[in-house]
C-alpha cells in the first residue's frame, strides 16, 4: 500500500506513464501555480516549502530509482513539477507569465545547458531533482528579466 502510494506520488500519478509525461506534468504543475498566490504565502515561506518538498522528493527519487531499476526512471515526474514550481517563486500569477515560464522550464529542462547536465549527474535523487530545480531558477530569472523588459 505505501509502495503504491509512493510510486503514485513520484509519477503524478499515470502522468509519468504516458508519452510526453515530463510537459504533461509541467502542464499540471501549472493549475496548482495558478492557485498558489490563494494561500496568500510571503516568499519565504514558498522557498520553505519548497526546500522541504525538494527533500522529501528527493528520498523519493532515490526510491524509485532502486524500484525502476534506473537512476533516472523516465516514469518520475515529481521532478518536473517541482522545478515548474520554482520557476514561478515570486512571479505574477497570469497568463502571459504562465505561458513563458512553461516554455522557458521546458527548454531549459530538456536542452540541460547552462550547466544543467553537469548537475543531473549527482547520486542518490540529488541529480534527478536538482536539475530541474536549476532548470526552474534559470527560468524564474529570466522571466523576471523578460517581463521587466516589457513592462
Amino acid at each position: 500500500m505505501i509502495k503504491k502510494l509512493l510510486l503514485s506520488i513520484a509519477t503524478l500519478g499515470p502522468i509519468g506513464y504516458v508519452r510526453g509525461s515530463g510537459t504533461l506534468a509541467t502542464l499540471s504543475t501549472l493549475s496548482v501555480s495558478y492557485f498558489l498566490p490563494a494561500l496568500s504565502c510571503s516568499l519565504l515561506v514558498q522557498i520553505i516549502l519548497l526546500s522541504f518538498s525538494l527533500l522529501v522528493c528527493v528520498a523519493l527519487c532515490s526510491y524509485t530509482a532502486v524500484h525502476f531499476q534506473s537512476t533516472d526512471p523516465s516514469q518520475v515526474v515529481i521532478d518536473e513539477a517541482l522545478g515548474s514550481l520554482v520557476t514561478f517563486v515570486g512571479i505574477p500569477i497570469e497568463l502571459p507569465y504562465l505561458a513563458v515560464g512553461f516554455i522557458l522550464f521546458r527548454f531549459f529542462d530538456i536542452s540541460k545547458c547552462c550547466g544543467i547536465n553537469r548537475i543531473e549527474t549527482l547520486n542518490n535523487g540529488w541529480g534527478v531533482m536538482l536539475d530541474d530545480v536549476a532548470a526552474g531558477i534559470l527560468s524564474n530569472i529570466l522571466l523576471r528579466c523578460i517581463f521587466s523588459f516589457w513592462s
